[in-house]
């Protein structure tokens, strides 16, 4: 009988626990539109609390620093400053050295665009600044190529002032000579129009370029053009290319194999028909085309991916080495709901054999008790191959509302495949960030105060009083069903649509995994996968992820916390 007595509870212990309550989801709302806003700042760089930059003065008054100078000179130096987005190529005429020029950092609060020029000595692990009377402007995301004998070409990139209220698309070609280390502006007649994002390679005496895209301010157009700079008549060309053909982007991957130009992947940002809300659209297409001295010839060709296809992503950059393709880091951004975004960056490591259009995993020689021993997951790393050696410099982290960007060097052997080394280490990139702290800490510091507030809510049952909210779960199978077109989450198949479908997929393979990450959709079963062996052959490298990093089960039987389920939709990305 005492046992079904329910207990009385103090009216101004219940009028407090729910102000309690109102108060936290009050707050939780308010991070996340803080979020939301601060991510939209960022993506248009243009505050309207700030007044507007004057660009030109800016830009002036570099011109009359290089200016004051007289003659070409060069110092030793520390190793060059965080950044990401720059130009870092290999030296054909002394396989001694790399170079790097530009590139940006930003810190939180302000934007940094470098024109500083280096050159780094392999053997000596020396770094000498270069500095120049006529060097280009500031600025990122710019492409810069060299031939065999020694002359580089640079051009386009963009610049963006310090407090991020004017954006700014250069145009201009540049010469380098690697000789002397000396800068050279060309007049060459018509050139490509202002971009950012674009892709240059090399091939016999000709520069390819295509795509990138341009912000005019008020919109962002993506580019799918594709020019050639003739370096023995020093002119450049348009290219007409009929269809079929890559659909515009930036930041996507383009390489040379032997007679083959290669282009994969990409970011572009769509406006959804009916829709004003433009969403980022990753791409991960595969195009070649066979070139040749007649460029009236040149065609695009589609071509099916095979191998273990890597997850989708942006800011991966890829460098050519013996024919193929390798491709480090990479981000793809989540939606975890409506209010919550966050971005997934990658440190996989792959290669594309492009005769056979076929992606692998590099499996690098790695002792088992080794630490520390690739570089952490990245995008907008800079890239380069000299010798037989594979660079990776600096780059971006991202975590919660932070930007945290590299300045360490790392070095693999892709003969040999050993595991990567890292030359110049970089122990403060995850303390430099001077922007707001993310709020994974007061996420944390909420849900200690929800295990304090579950103990009242089970004396609260007790009483018999009712919760002040009430949670509805719907499936993601029922929400997707009223849509037409689903952007977020994935359709998982039922029952009814396998009765629907002409090839019945095998029952043997999962079907009913939630959507842990953002690549579930590529990795998903297929009505053409006849059985579970085709199955997991074709998605052997997801599940092998899968088993690293989330252990054998997701149910927190393992000593983890169970895994998130997750909306996945690609956002704006830095894929430049």
């Amino acid at each position: 009988m005492a046992k079904d007595k329910k207990k009385k509870q103090d009216p101004k212990k219940a009028l407090e626990k729910k102000a309690k309550k109102t108060q936290k989801l009050t707050k939780k709302s308010e991070k996340s539109q803080t979020k939301l806003a601060t991510k939209a700042t960022k993506k248009s760089k243009k505050p309207i609390d700030e007044e507007e930059e004057d660009i030109d003065e800016i830009l002036a008054n570099f011109q009359k620093e290089l200016e004051a100078r007289e003659a070409v000179t060069e110092e030793h130096c520390e190793p060059p400053s965080r950044r990401s987005c720059g130009a870092f190529v290999a030296n054909p005429i002394d396989l001694n050295e790399l170079v790097l020029f530009a590139g940006e950092y930003y810190n939180g609060q302000k934007v940094f665009l470098f024109n500083d020029f280096f050159v780094y000595n392999i053997e000596k692990n020396d770094w000498r600044k270069i500095v120049s009377p006529n060097t280009p402007g500031p600025r990122s995301s710019h492409q810069l190529v060299i031939t065999n004998s020694g002359r580089g070409f640079l051009f386009g990139g963009e610049f963006v002032s310090p407090n991020q209220t004017t954006f700014f698309h250069y145009k201009d070609f540049w010469s380098l000579d690697l000789k002397t280390y000396s800068w050279e502006k060309l007049e060459v007649g018509r050139k490509p129009s202002p971009r950012s994002g674009h892709r240059m390679v090399l091939w016999k005496h000709y520069i390819v370029l295509y795509g990138g895209f341009y912000d005019a301010g008020n919109e962002t157009r993506y580019l799918d053009d594709l020019h050639v700079f003739d370096t023995a008549e020093c002119k450049w060309m348009q290219v007409e290319c009929s269809e079929p053909k890559p659909t515009k982007r930036s930041g996507f991957d383009l390489i040379v194999s032997g007679d083959t130009l290669a282009l994969y992947g990409g970011y572009t940002k769509e406006v959804v028909k009916g829709n004003k809300i433009a969403r980022g659209v990753i791409h991960s297409d595969l195009w070649t085309m066979k070139l040749s001295f007649e460029t009236k010839d040149w065609k695009w060709e589609k071509r099916k991916v095979g191998g273990v296809k890597p997850q989708p992503r942006s800011g991966a950059p890829m460098v050519s080495f013996k024919g193929k393709g390798f491709m480090f880091g990479g981000v793809c951004d989540v939606k975890e709901d409506d209010e919550t975004i966050e971005s997934v960056c990658s440190d996989d490591f792959f290669q594309l054999n492009v005769d056979q259009c076929r992606f692998y995993p590099v499996n690098l020689k790695v002792s088992p008790t080794a630490q520390n021993v690739k570089p952490s997951p990245r995008f907008n790393n800079m890239m380069c191959v000299q010798r037989s050696t594979l660079y990776v410099f600096g780059g971006i982290l991202e975590k919660g509302d932070q930007e945290f960007t590299f300045s360490d060097l790392w070095s693999a052997d892709l003969d040999k495949l050993q595991a990567f080394k890292n030359i110049i280490p970089d122990e403060q990139a995850m303390s430099l960030w001077a922007g707001e702290e993310s709020d994974d800490d007061d996420e944390d510091d909420d849900d200690e105060d929800d295990e304090d507030d579950s103990d009242d809510d089970d004396e609260s049952d007790e009483d018999g009083d009712q919760p002040d909210v009430v949670a509805t779960v719907t499936s993601a199978v029922e929400e997707s069903e009223d849509e037409e077109e689903i952007e977020t989450g994935t359709h998982l198949p039922t029952h009814a649509d396998e009765d629907e479908s002409e090839n019945e997929i095998d029952e043997s393979i999962p079907r009913l995994v939630k959507k842990e990450d953002p690549f579930w959709e590529d990795n998903k079963p297929l009505a053409t996968d006849a059985n579970l062996r085709d199955y997991f052959a074709r998605t052997t490298d997801y599940w092998m992820k899968r088993a690293v990093d989330d252990g054998s089960d997701d149910d927190g039987s393992n000593g983890r916390p169970p895994v998130k389920s997750v909306q996945c939709l690609p956002f704006f990305v830095k894929g430049r």
